[in-house]
């Protein structure tokens, strides 16, 4: 089965998306993890790596909105 593109997803959408198909996934997170997700930034899908038939690695990021404090 094709992996879906979640490139750019926030996660809970990927979450979301991920559950109709047959794959497992393991995430990983990179950047500036504790203080963005503490105040409310978002994760987003920025790199999907296949490792077996059914299972992937999503490397995710949080950033927060361009003009948004948080």
């Amino acid at each position: 089965m094709r992996i879906p593109d979640m490139l750019g997803m926030e996660l809970d959408n990927a979450i979301i998306e991920l559950k109709s198909t047959p794959f497992k996934a393991e995430i990983k997170t990179t950047g500036v993890t504790n203080s963005l997700s503490a105040r409310g930034g978002t994760a987003r899908i920025v790199r999907i790596d296949k490792v077996t038939e059914d299972k992937i690695f999503l490397t995710v990021t949080y950033h927060k909105a361009a003009g948004k404090e948080v």
